[in-house]
């Protein structure tokens, strides 16, 4: 009968082994799954994410595809507002969306004599403050320099601004980081009321 015990024992000790192998292996399966699109996020938001220790004029300078949009704002006061000390998030349209504008809109942002729409353009596209893409949450909503809103959307995973008259605009890249602020490359030029 004593041996019996033992045996028991052994077929108990056994079966708690298996157990706790099962139980870890799932653990670590688990465990595994979660962190890796997790690091994979990570890794993601540090390839983003390009840190310069320029202010955001100079990186707009430095940022062929973002000519048009720093040529409007050196025909505005808001170049001598961008370099100062602060924090700006400014969401800055390529030269693509740009160009593809109606003509009635290209024409009065370059016309001289309508230098104040030119300024509400641009100041529609630039934030106070620091947002990072993690903080554009789906309905954030963003007072703008005109002192109006513009809505963030998230759609699969993407993130869109939506200017005054309902337009979507893609953030096409985004945390472009600077010593006054943040860049997010946008797929449009956003227009305020």
């Amino acid at each position: 009968m004593r041996g019996l015990t033992k045996k028991k024992a052994l077929v108990i000790l056994l079966i708690i082994t298996i157990l706790a192998a099962v139980s870890f292996s799932v653990w670590w399966f688990v465990l595994k799954k979660d962190t890796v699109p997790q690091q994979a996020k990570e890794q993601q938001q540090v390839e983003e994410a390009t840190e310069s220790n320029t202010d955001i004029l100079t990186h707009l300078a430095d940022s062929p595809t973002l000519s048009t949009f720093l040529g409007a704002i050196q025909k505005t006061s808001l170049a001598g507002t961008l370099p100062s000390t602060g924090s700006f998030t400014v969401f800055a349209p390529t030269n693509e969306a740009f160009d593809a504008l109606s003509d009635e809109v290209s024409v009065a942002l370059t016309d001289p004599s309508k230098l104040a729409s030119l300024t509400a353009v641009v100041s529609y596209h630039i934030v106070p403050g620091y947002f990072k893409k993690a903080d554009l949450t789906d309905g954030k909503l963003l007072k703008t320099l005109t002192g109006q809103e513009i809505l963030v959307k998230v759609i699969d995973g993407d993130t869109y601004v939506v200017d005054a008259k309902g337009f979507e605009y893609k953030i096409e890249k985004s945390d472009r980081l600077n010593t006054n602020g943040v860049v997010h490359v946008l797929s449009g030029v956003m227009l305020p009321q």
